[in-house]
């Protein structure tokens, strides 16, 4: 089978599919039309490719690289909230599915991270940091220093 040499909206839908395996069934995403199920995360891929149309994106490993991720990501998405439950003696592992996504999400990030020309590392910038109150309920956290010395 030859590789592919450039895509449609509905082959890079199908291609999306494919790479998900079971967890599309799981999650009931089986329309691979260009509206259906991958809408968002085929826009997402073509936003952060840098194109508008598909038609546009004519590096075939950096499409590819960028549509597992965002299928991933949106699969991860669609994951967080579910919980494990039993339901007539058999377990739903909803946990696991959600880790799996997890791990190939984080492989798919790799992929990506390697690829020339992309600006988008799909990470944002989180900050951690301590909130401090004074006794004075009235007035809002300390920003650093000694503001609510005496």
């Amino acid at each position: 089978m030859p590789l592919p040499t450039s895509y449609t909206e509905d082959a890079l839908a199908r291609f999306m599919h494919r790479q998900l395996h079971g967890i599309a069934n799981e999650l009931g995403w089986h329309n691979t039309t260009p509206e259906g199920d991958y809408y968002d995360p085929l826009n997402a891929t073509l936003r952060v490719y840098g194109v508008s149309t598909i038609a546009a994106a004519t590096d075939v490993a950096k499409l590819e690289a960028l549509a597992v991720r965002e299928v991933w990501r949106a699969a991860v998405s669609a994951l967080t909230d579910r919980i494990d439950t039993t339901l007539s003696g058999q377990n739903l592992r909803e946990q696991q599915m959600l880790a799996n996504a997890e791990r190939q999400l984080l492989r798919a990030e790799a992929a990506v991270a390697i690829i020339p020309g992309i600006t988008d590392s799909g990470a944002g910038t989180v900050g951690v940091g301590k909130i401090v109150f004074g006794d004075d309920p009235y007035r809002g956290p300390a920003t650093g220093g000694d503001e609510y010395a005496s």
